[in-house]
């Protein structure tokens, strides 16, 4: 890695100066894309999300109902002349309430990716020379092979739904294969809470946390707003226990977030109080806690010899002194959790903590739940919301050891990208013994390169299929677009292999149904339609279930107290405490980046990290004590080492992380997903989480970061406050610049007069956690241009919303603040007044707009912005995007040209589809009519959008609020933004 090392990120221009177009056929050789829209409509029968148009009507967008399939999120997907360009979350859907994160949002960028796989292919494992096949000489092929094989196994990720697992049950049946012939496998599975509660409550789920119901919430490693179980709708509900609540603010209400960690995670950035512990003393506070509450405040199994044994040895005093935190915390911690019994959540684990005792975590966690009487509570573990390998990894690592000892004959790999998630296991030579692979993909991936054959799969967006997220819920997924190119369904492939077959089908597939669309559309009508007694006809309930986007069962679930088995306690082991002069490797996984399936996402990869705020690699987060103790810089580049294998790789200084600790992200070092995510970081994967040797280089490596400067400074841009300071005087921390004064100022401009709605925004910093879901909502509603690591890298990014992290206090255990920074729409706007030809103006409604046609590019406006929230497009990005990529394009939106100035518009495209809308209805805009994109989207609705000329409007009460405030108000602006004071619960008592 140098710094001279290409940037394969994007392209901006050729040895020409012409930008790369590389014209693509889509949907036949007939129809070229320049000129034409040039999408089928799909095959089957799809259901709008309101109405069934008659006809696709140029212009007017249509919205469908689908599902996220690794999730199970209800989303909306809005087409515009057959092609989906944007995605939002479905109110209705109970797991996203309309909202969506990033890597969801992006999702519809993958469906365009110009490197997905799009014909079958043929692959001689000797020369490894690739022959393009038709999809009939493939099936010929690959039903003989199956026809003579007697081991058959297949490999899947995680699969989303009852009817796809139905379906790949009944193929292997029907080939003579029992059902343990189908392994599951995930990287980031939690397969140690899944085995806890399995010791714990005899059932192998992942429970319901209800983060609603909880006023005192602690994580033990667990980083559940971002990454840990399902943090779209733990956010949302974690987030509305944040909302002040009373109507005096003298008694004020607040939850309380406690994090113990060692990496430093988006959940721990947005604690009220974060302990910064060794990986693996997570168990030792667990069990502290539960000895001072068995012991002192309960007495329920005081007497449980079983209890007394796994707890006897961690009293609090003890490892409160072995920890080094405030004397009689633990003890504290513990009083007011059984103060709040059946009022708190205690949640652990996760990728970033996991340790040699992790299982027992869990179970600690399990008793401690049960103990404050949280179960049927804050946890539910009758709901099973998610999806559970049914044998965990154990099946994964039988079926590699039947593949050395030559019992399988045949393998099908589903979306198992298996050799670069376990490098260290040298599955490439395992897999060269399986006489055929055949591999089902969306693109040639690393795994893809032993198979046999490389079958395309569908996107989700082109596919059928079904979800069952909770007992209550099912969601069904309906595509919104024809393929793009001659792939085809994982499902259809099995139904066409069995029917060529010949053989005697078990179930659904013995009624030899003509696609995967028939199959499930009859599953659901015998175990869904049947089962549930609906008094509709089946293809009222269909059509219904299709508009809606999923269906949910009449009977109200109510979930049921469980009895802990005290006798899961013997599975207790202490972990290994970390010598002081060894340095243990922690993972983590980033909110854009996620296993690293989404590598060659444009989007993701200029998403900045929450927390660093870099873009396009991966790094080791080192914290400043060790980076001093090992002389080391920020970008300096360092060698990781673990035994024989080592890599190179550049490093941040991290506030906020343990000195004994380093951590990288999971999800880089892609070498087969793509020109964009190819050869981006590296593969952590490649290492276990164990003790690690750093050394310096002496090389230097420049990370693309956008924000520079960390503190505030002591000037008051930003503000927080304590809950106790709150209660005693609101609008105590709302305060300018004690250097500078407001005074009465004259002006030569006019006052602007507004007739009719002007348009505000409130942004409550309670409630923002920073994930950076508005930022992706933002470029896929308004075309935002990827620009690169190397503009990135000279702060050229494009992004309309910026999110500001700052720390205050300790700065090896920092308080964090986030604040979305966007276009403030000021009155006294500094950039109109500069602008020679008038690009920049002031609408009669309050915004600031960017007349596109008339910017000539000078940049007064954006060096007279005291928010620098303005972009400028030094090239025309536009260019260098493959061509199937703008196809992902709002027609709605201009696309901006080289030399443009561009920034926030308040998606003013939205508020004129509003007016239109009531004009046609002959009604007025209510409020709430209109979102912004990145209104919609927040998984936690920190963002408000309305007219602040309504007193009766959210927005207008909340620019009233005690606690708003306006950014750099001194300088007399008028932003049209206003921000709420963020409000802490540092007390011990409960908020």
């Amino acid at each position: 890695m140098s710094e001279t090392q290409d940037d394969n990120s994007i392209n901006i221009l050729n040895k020409d100066g012409i930008a790369r177009r590389d014209f693509l056929t889509i949907m036949g050789a007939s129809m070229a894309l320049a000129g034409i829209s040039c999408v089928r409509r799909p095959i089957h029968k799809i259901i709008p999300y309101v109405i069934q148009p008659e006809e696709i009507i140029p212009g007017v967008a249509n919205w469908y109902a689908s599902t996220h399939p690794a999730t199970g999120v209800g989303i909306l997907v809005k087409t515009r002349e057959g092609r989906p360009v944007k995605l939002e979350g479905n109110s209705l859907h109970p797991l996203s309430l309309g909202a969506l994160s990033a890597n969801i949002q992006a999702s519809v960028l993958d469906l365009y990716d110009p490197d997905r796989l799009k014909t079958p292919l043929i692959i001689n494992r000797k020369t490894r020379e690739k022959e393009i096949a038709s999809w009939d000489k493939i099936d010929d092929l690959v039903t003989e092979k199956l026809k003579t094989s007697k081991k058959i196994r297949i490999l899947s990720q995680a699969l989303s739904g009852d009817t796809t697992t139905r379906l790949v049950h009944e193929f292997l049946n029907t080939f003579g294969c029992n059902g343990n012939s189908h392994v599951q496998y995930h990287p980031l599975y939690p397969e140690e809470i899944v085995q806890a509660q399995e010791l714990s409550y005899k059932t192998r789920i992942f429970p319901k946390y209800d983060f609603s119901k909880a006023e005192l919430v602690i994580s033990l490693g667990a980083d559940f707003l971002a990454t840990w179980g399902y943090p779209l709708e733990q956010a949302n509900a974690w987030a509305q226990r944040r909302k002040l609540r009373s109507h005096n603010h003298t008694h004020a209400i607040l939850s309380k977030l406690i994090c113990f960690e060692s990496h430093f995670s988006l959940t721990g950035a947005n604690a009220d109080e974060r302990f910064c512990i060794r990986p693996g003393d997570e168990l030792k506070i667990a069990l502290a806690l539960a000895h001072e509450i068995v012991f002192n405040l309960s007495q329920k199994y005081s007497h449980d010899q079983t209890v007394i044994s796994a707890l006897q040895t961690y009293k609090p005093e003890l490892v409160t002194q072995q920890m080094g935190l405030p004397p009689g915390e633990i003890k504290k911690l513990a009083k007011l959790l059984w103060n709040l019994r059946g009022q708190s959540l205690i949640v652990g684990g996760g990728i970033a903590s996991k340790t040699s005792s992790d299982v027992a975590l869990q179970i600690a966690i399990n008793f401690l739940n049960s103990v404050l009487e949280n179960e049927s509570v804050t946890v539910d573990g009758t709901l099973n919301p998610k999806l559970v390998l049914d044998h965990g990894y154990s099946q994964f690592y039988k079926l590699i050891s039947d593949i050395k000892s030559g019992k399988v004959d045949l393998l099908i790999l589903a979306h198992a990208n298996i050799l670069y998630q376990l490098p260290a296991l040298e599955l490439e030579q395992i897999l060269k013994q399986v006489p055929t692979v055949i591999s089902v993909t969306d693109r040639e991936d690393e795994t893809s390169q032993v198979a046999d054959f490389i079958l395309p799969d569908h996107h989700y967006l082109e596919n059928w299929g079904d979800h069952h997220p909770t007992k209550e819920i099912y969601s069904l997924q309906q595509p919104a677009i024809a393929p793009l190119h001659t792939t085809r369904s994982f499902q259809d492939s099995l139904l066409v292999w069995t029917k060529k077959a010949g053989l005697r089908a078990y179930g659904l597939l013995g009624k030899h149904l003509p696609s995967w669309y028939e199959y499930l559309k009859t599953n659901w009508q015998e175990n869904i339609y049947k089962t549930h007694h609906i008094a509709d006809s089946f293809e009222s309930f269909w059509e219904n279930t299709l508009k809606d986007g999923y269906y949910r069962m009449h009977s109200k679930h109510v979930a049921s107290p469980r009895v802990f088995k005290t006798s899961s306690l013997d599975h207790i082991r202490a972990a290994q405490p970390i010598n002081e002069g060894n340095i243990q490797l922690m993972f983590y996984s980033k909110l854009a980046m996620g296993d690293g399936s989404q590598a060659n996402n444009a989007w993701l990869q200029e998403m900045p990290d929450p927390i660093s705020t870099v873009t396009w690699d991966n790094y080791l987060n080192i914290s400043p004590v060790l980076a001093k103790k090992l002389q080391i810089g920020k970008n300096d580049v360092v060698e990781l080492k673990q035994g024989t294998h080592s890599v190179h790789m550049p490093v941040i200084i991290q506030a906020g992380m343990h000195h004994s600790v380093v951590s990288l992200a999971v999800g880089y070092g892609r070498t087969a997903v793509g020109k964009v995510g190819n050869n981006i970081g590296v593969n952590a994967f490649s290492f276990v989480q164990t003790h690690v040797e750093v050394r310096k280089t002496g090389k230097f490596y420049k990370l693309a970061e956008t924000q520079w400067h960390h503190v505030t400074e002591n000037r008051p841009i930003i503000n927080d406050i304590s809950l106790n300071e709150f209660r005693k005087n609101a609008s105590a921390s709302n305060h300018t610049n004690p250097h500078l004064r407001i005074e009465k100022v004259q002006t030569i401009w006019p006052e602007h007069e507004y007739k009719g709605p002007r348009w505000a925004m409130a942004i409550d910093l309670n409630s923002c956690i920073g994930c950076g879901a508005c930022v992706i909502g933002c470029q896929a509603e308004n075309n935002i241009p990827v620009v690169g690591r190397d503009n990135v890298r000279v702060s050229r990014e494009m992004h309309w919303i910026r999110i500001d992290r700052y720390y205050s206090g300790d700065q090896n255990n920092p308080d964090v603040i986030f604040q979305p920074m966007l276009c403030q729409h000021c009155e006294n706007a500094p950039c109109e007044t500069v602008c020679p030809v008038l690009a920049t103006v002031h609408s009669s409604e309050g915004l600031n707009e960017q007349v596109y046609n008339r910017c000539v590019g000078t940049r007064y406006c954006q060096n007279n912005c005291p928010y620098k929230v303005r972009r400028f497009n030094f090239f025309d990005h536009w260019k260098s995007r493959e061509e199937t990529m703008n196809l992902a394009w709002n027609p709605d939106v201009t696309v901006r040209t080289r030399g443009i100035m561009e920034k926030c518009t308040f998606c003013t495209q939205r508020i004129r589809e509003a007016k239109e809308r009531a004009k046609d209805l002959d009604t007025n805009i209510k409020d709430g009519d209109i979102q912004t994109a990145c209104q919609q989207t927040c998984p936690t609705q920190a963002i408000v959008f309305g007219d602040m000329n309504d007193p009766h409007s959210a927005v207008s009460k909340l620019k009233g609020d005690l606690r708003a405030f306006r950014v750099l108000e001194e300088v007399n602006t008028k932003p049209s933004i206003s921000y709420l004071t963020k409000v802490r619960n540092k007390e011990i008592k409960h908020g």
